[in-house]
């Protein structure tokens, strides 16, 4: 696209006269000529793309774009939003007698057996079995009976290693060494499950996945339960053959329509002149929760004007054809499509999220902010703006809230995985990000996602990185990295302005990295490391506005001038930060440790 091309070379050009700047006089006179030569050829490079750029222009003349109108004429951000929500719309609905007929499987009254015993939960996606499973979880005589009660989640693409990893997060073990073997964490996770428990294995897709992982369950002979779920029921036959798997059905018409009505009205009323179309349109969604759900949050756009329901009506496909195929996407499609324009590509940026991981509410919002998703606006705050388009995601069913505070703002959320995946799709296809994998070859996208597996293959490997705007690696556990001095893992992005690495502990060698002041268009970055000083060579950094600093350190000496790096909004510290005394106060900056 011609307007990366110019962005690159502006951007290029804005870095390298920086530097060229920072350098002392000695060394200014000995790279001159280079750079004069550099200049040159950056000059010869925009003369190029200008006639590139007009010649686009004069082919574009008489051009007229087609409107389309439809169900997306009310998509308005509501004003009104705000990050303390309703915390009585996250209750779970239904599933009364899903709920007890599982507990019955399980024996939890009775407690007549014994040894393990491994229930299965089976049905399609999208109908609620996790939210089943959560719902046993947290039911008052299993957390009488089960002393321990934990979900971890397999997915599709199996990793013994981390599966175990997250049955001991969730029991609060801390796993220092990321370099145990299989056997070793099987070993660690049957030492813990020593008192009776109950696991929820979540979205089990293969029965050789469960022979894999059943070894680190012990049979104690103390009632301890296993629940497993899937969407295949050969995988549940398999997985308890004494046990007769539990077939999840879907909703029934008094559960869906109290569902719609909760993600629309926030009660379980709706008016008399809606409640045709509110029939017709659960018709369509066939009692499936997500199908009600997603529509529901297209509705609440516009909950009380009788034509904004006919056209969603219209608009919604049957949830299933003859041939019973599932038509899940065209539900978020039609939701994705009636967000307004400046919150899709929010939405879709939580494809970057890894499956399952407790996204902070805080942090991706300053994400979306770095990533100027967020326009200026002359009454409100980026973060103010920020703020009304994520409870847009909430308002629309998109996001599922986590955890909140006492005073009910919500600190954390979570996407469903059929949303997620929808996500990943449609930001690959509008160029917006991709997920780096083994096979895939990144080196024209410019905002890139990864595991921290992988982002160690990828920067180990020399991939080319000079186009990258925003790298993000996430894990749930920190993946520690030992810094070469001569090679450092910031020397491949020269024009990156987002970089969010606080998952991977990097061990400096004594001293800090002289290549990450060379950032100079940072505007987000988050780091985790050993040192106990953050330089004043940082405070080249002036377009940054977002500092998050990770240490092991028990203080950290901030020598930067902060208070000349005039953009900077928020500094986040896990621990005591010592800022340098301020001559003169320019910014407003909100200091988070913890």
């Amino acid at each position: 696209m011609r307007v990366y091309e110019v962005e690159d070379v502006l951007e290029t050009y804005i870095v390298e006269e920086s530097l060229y700047r920072k350098k002392n006089f000695v060394r200014k006179v000995v790279g001159s000529i280079k750079h004069l030569s550099d200049l040159k050829s950056i000059g010869k490079t925009i003369q190029e793309l200008s006639k590139r750029v007009e010649q686009t222009r004069s082919d574009n003349r008489g051009y007229v774009p087609v409107l389309v109108e439809g169900v997306k004429r009310n998509n308005a951000i509501s004003k009104d939003n705000q990050l303390e929500g309703y915390p009585e719309a996250d209750r779970i609905i239904g599933f009364e007698d899903a709920a007890d007929h599982v507990l019955k499987l399980i024996d939890a009254a009775q407690q007549s057996e014994s040894k393990l015993k491994v229930v299965s939960i089976h049905g399609m996606l999208g109908l609620g079995k996790t939210t089943l499973a959560n719902k046993v979880l947290t039911d008052p005589n299993i957390e009488f009976q089960f002393l321990t009660r934990i979900l971890v989640s397999v997915t599709k693409k199996y990793e013994k290693k981390e599966v175990l990893l997250s049955i001991l997060r969730s029991l609060k073990i801390n796993i220092s060494d990321q370099n145990m073997s299989e056997v070793d964490l099987v070993n660690k996770v049957r030492e813990e499950l020593k008192y009776k428990y109950l696991v929820v294995v979540d979205d089990v897709w293969d029965g050789e996945n469960w022979d894999n992982l059943k070894g680190a369950f012990p049979d104690n002979n103390n009632g301890s339960r296993v629940i497993i779920t899937t969407r295949d029921v050969r995988v549940a036959q398999y997985v308890s053959p004494k046990c007769e798997p539990y077939q999840l059905r879907f909703m029934k018409l008094q559960e869906a329509e109290e569902l719609l009505r909760m993600k629309v009205f926030e009660e379980n009323k709706c008016p008399e002149e809606l409640k045709p179309n509110e029939r017709l349109i659960l018709e369509k969604c066939d009692g499936l929760p997500l199908a009600i759900v997603v529509t529901g949050g297209i509705l609440k756009a516009n909950p009380k004007d009788a034509n904004w329901w006919k056209d969603v009506l219209d608009e919604v496909p049957p949830l299933v054809d003859k041939k019973k195929v599932e038509r899940i996407d065209r539900y978020i499609r039609l939701s994705y499509d009636n967000l307004h324009h400046e919150v899709k590509p929010c939405f879709l940026y939580l494809g970057v999220f890894p499956e399952n991981l407790e996204i902070q509410v805080w942090k991706v919002l300053q994400l979306w902010i770095a990533e100027g998703f967020i326009p200026q606006h002359e009454t409100a705050s980026l973060e103010r703006m920020a703020e009304q388009y994520f409870r847009e995601l909430v308002d629309r069913n998109l996001l599922i809230v986590g955890k909140r505070t006492l005073s009910g703002k919500i600190k954390t959320c979570r996407i469903h995985d059929t949303l997620r995946d929808f996500c990943k799709k449609t930001a690959k296809a509008e160029d917006l990000f991709q997920a780096i994998h083994k096979n895939t070859n990144p080196s024209s996208s410019r905002r890139l996602c990864c595991i921290n597996s992988q982002f160690l293959e990828y920067i180990l490997g020399g991939q080319p990185a000079d186009k990258v705007r925003s790298f993000l690696s996430f894990g749930q556990d920190e993946t520690k990295y030992n810094e070469d001095p001569n090679s450092s893992i910031f020397k491949p992005f020269k024009l990156l302005r987002v970089f969010d690495i606080s998952s991977i502990y990097i061990n400096f060698p004594g001293r800090f990295p002289p290549k990450l002041p060379n950032l100079v268009l940072l505007k987000f970055i988050a780091i985790n490391f050993n040192l106990k000083n953050l330089p004043k060579s940082m405070s080249s950094l002036r377009n940054l506005e977002t500092l998050i600093v990770h240490t092991t350190e028990p203080t950290l000496d901030i020598q930067a001038d902060i208070w000349m790096m005039t953009k900077l909004r928020l500094l986040h510290t896990n621990t005591t930060a010592f800022l340098p005394n301020p001559m003169v106060i320019l910014i407003c900056l909100n200091v988070f440790a913890g």
